[in-house]
């Protein structure tokens, strides 16, 4: 394909583009934990009747921060078929793969966060085998895509994918947070994006 001579930057553009996409999406998490009072209220009027209730997921700071880190597990669990399937199906298949499964987890969260606490965890490592492909797509593209003289403004560019993803995600998590939509619209306009 070629593009007036500019197919390069094209594939700069698609690049940058997917990977904030992806990372959107495991951060998006971040910023609605603070907005999801109606799960808690929801579950303590479900269990109001009993007396040993536990404490829900989301009140215990252990829980919390072992979600934080399952970005991170998945991210190790990504790297390791990551460099066979770039070979096997090519670099956009592999993206297109790892994107779809991001994006299924993305579009499952909400529900995972009613089913529970290992139903979450689980959503949150999928979203973190997507990340996995961030440095390795980065250097891919820079060597298969630019000139010698460009590279290192091809993976400055490309780097920039996870401020773009802060960016972009926390204004519409605070905005859509504040709707009648509440929380659960961050993760389906994400996957919308997507």
């Amino acid at each position: 394909m070629y593009c007036c001579n500019q197919t390069r930057y094209v594939i700069l553009a698609l690049s940058l583009l997917g990977l904030t996409l992806i990372f959107s999406n495991s951060i998006a998490f971040n910023f609605t934990i603070i907005c999801m009072d109606d799960v808690r209220s929801e579950y303590y009027q479900k269990t109001a009747n009993t007396s040993d209730a536990a404490p829900h997921w989301l009140e215990s700071s252990a829980r919390i921060n072992s979600l934080f880190s399952a970005i991170a597990i998945g991210c190790l669990i990504g790297t390791i078929p990551g460099p066979f399937l770039i070979h096997r199906i090519g670099v956009w298949g592999t993206m297109t793969t790892y994107g779809a499964l991001s994006t299924f987890a993305t579009l499952a969260f909400p529900f995972a966060v009613r089913t529970g606490f290992v139903a979450v965890f689980i959503m949150r490592v999928l979203q973190g085998i997507g990340t996995s492909l961030s440095s390795p797509l980065t250097g891919l593209v820079a060597s298969q895509w630019s000139t010698t003289k460009s590279a290192g403004t091809f993976v400055a560019i490309l780097s920039c994918h996870i401020q773009f993803c802060s960016i972009f995600t926390m204004p519409v998590a605070g905005a859509l947070c504040e709707t009648s939509l509440g929380w659960p619209s961050v993760f389906y306009l994400q996957v919308i994006t997507a």
